[in-house]
């Protein structure tokens, strides 16, 4: 009786489903180095057939070859543009080359705008001093007409400049 209990086991549900486990992981192993080798295979096609530029970077000094003169830029930079051809004769004040320098060029870009603001308060001072050094007696047109202009500081300092006249010329009549 207890061979006919071990040959029930053997062909019972859990038997069976070990059975099948047993197969797949073979299939299973196979099927995973087959993916894994097709990705290498497919990277080293994809390597193979992709232009990659060269950059190389290195320190070092350009000597010419016979009577020259050293040019060194007063700021570093990186060379934009090369005007000159290798063996090329040049001439005095002639372009050699074009550097960028970002924070040259920012420091640039705020000194241009306080020339532009240093302009503004020249104008402003200009249009004051038109009218105080002349003496001039300082006319409402005056001042809107200087407003118009944009030279708001001007007007207003005039403004003051007048009504401190004002009060002047009253202060002198009651003495």
């Amino acid at each position: 009786m207890k061979r006919i209990q071990q040959s029930e086991q053997k062909q019972g549900p859990f038997h069976k489903a070990a059975q099948k486990q047993a197969k797949r992981e073979p299939r299973l192993a196979g099927l995973i180095a087959l993916v894994l080798c097709g990705m290498v295979g497919g990277m080293i096609f994809l390597a193979s057939q992709t232009f990659v530029p060269q950059v190389s970077r290195a320190a070092g000094t350009v000597t010419p070859q016979g009577c020259y003169r050293q040019i060194e830029p007063r700021e570093g930079g990186v060379v934009r543009q090369v005007f000159v051809a290798d063996g090329e004769v040049d001439e005095a004040g002639q372009i050699v080359a074009e550097l960028s320098h970002p924070d040259l060029e920012q420091e640039l870009k705020v000194l241009e705008k306080d020339v532009s603001s240093f302009e503004d308060r020249i104008a402003n001072f200009d249009a004051i001093l038109r009218y105080v050094d002349l003496g001039r007696e300082v006319s409402p047109d005056t001042i809107a007409g200087l407003a118009e202009r944009g030279l708001e500081h001007a007007a207003a300092r005039l403004k003051i400049y007048a009504a401190s006249q004002n009060i002047q010329a009253s202060s002198i009549e009651q003495l």
